[in-house]
């Protein structure tokens, strides 16, 4: 009797340890084939991007006074010729939108090498992630980005030109790799402020001690003071100004040690910013629901 009552009590937990696997089989079957037909469908998002892109950014080169600043590197894309060579190189950062490599540019024009090399400048490229439209990206580029291309090249055709101080993060051009992702080419700076801040703060070994002298905080302040006053005399609304997006150039000997410069700012307009570093205006919208209002508000 024993015997014949353990094999019955045994049954169902044998038929439970079978459903359970059949779950688990059905589960695993049906996650390959979601991850298939999502790589499938990312696949084909960014097919269908590569080809808007193209499209997208052959009608920017047209326009009559911006269209200079949307240039290709390493390839000709329609009629308009190449500015030189690009090699991306080693990517060092990465953000929701977009993610940063170093790269090394070599231009046609030999005077523009010489020149790079005598001021040490080198170059950063911001490639926005694989399935993003530029048609969508259009939308939040600030007229006063393109405005400040068009000045600088008229100064240049000055017969005097103007030496001007600056405030900013050099955004050079808007360029189209040839997989068809937008990216923009920047002067490359040392680092950025968040970094600042948190080596010099290891470095302190005073309680009260913040990361910078008196005087050299009201002079990195100020710097930022006129970056932002700089935009706002272009009409561009930062929208997410913080300390991660203040860049740095750092000289080892005399005074000043550091000057600053506002970056990100060249896809501004429809910005919400970060968590706890949002305006006042930001939140209250937030708040009120009226936050599309608000984002693409111009001075």
């Amino acid at each position: 009797m024993r015997a014949v009552c353990s094999s019955r009590s045994s049954a169902p937990r044998f038929t439970g340890a079978l459903w359970r696997i059949s779950l688990a089989v059905a589960w695993v079957k049906k996650s390959t084939c979601c991850s298939f037909f999502n790589t499938f469908c990312m696949a084909e998002e960014e097919g269908e991007a590569e080809k808007s892109n193209k499209q997208e950014f052959m009608e920017l080169q047209r326009h009559p006074t911006s269209g200079d600043f949307f240039q290709t590197l390493g390839y000709e894309l329609e009629k308009v010729k190449m500015q030189g060579e690009l090699v991306v190189g080693e990517k060092f950062a990465e953000g929701g939108q977009a993610e940063l490599f170093h790269a090394k540019v070599t231009w046609w024009n030999p005077k523009d090498n010489e020149r790079d090399e005598r001021k040490g400048i080198k170059h950063v490229v911001k490639v926005f992630k694989k399935g993003t439209f530029l048609r969508d990206l259009k939308s939040q580029l600030p007229h006063g980005l393109l405005q400040k291309h068009v000045e600088e090249i008229e100064n240049l055709k000055s017969p005097i030109p103007k030496v001007t101080p600056r405030y900013f993060c050099q955004v050079l051009r808007g360029i189209l790799l040839k997989n068809g992702q937008f990216a923009f080419l920047m002067q490359k700076d040392d680092f950025d402020l968040r970094s600042l801040i948190e080596r010099n703060m290891e470095l302190r070994s005073g309680g009260d001690c913040g990361p910078f002298s008196r005087e050299d905080g009201e002079l990195m302040m100020y710097d930022i003071a006129l970056g932002v006053d700089w935009l706002h005399n272009r009409d561009i609304i930062h929208r997410d100004l913080k300390a991660s997006n203040v860049l740095v150039k750092e000289f080892k000997s005399g005074w000043p040690k550091w000057i600053c410069y506002i970056a990100d700012y060249e896809c501004s307009v429809g910005v919400v910013g970060t968590g706890f570093f949002r305006v006042p205006e930001i939140l209250q919208a937030c708040k009120e629901r009226t936050l599309s209002q608000k984002l693409y508000y111009n001075f």
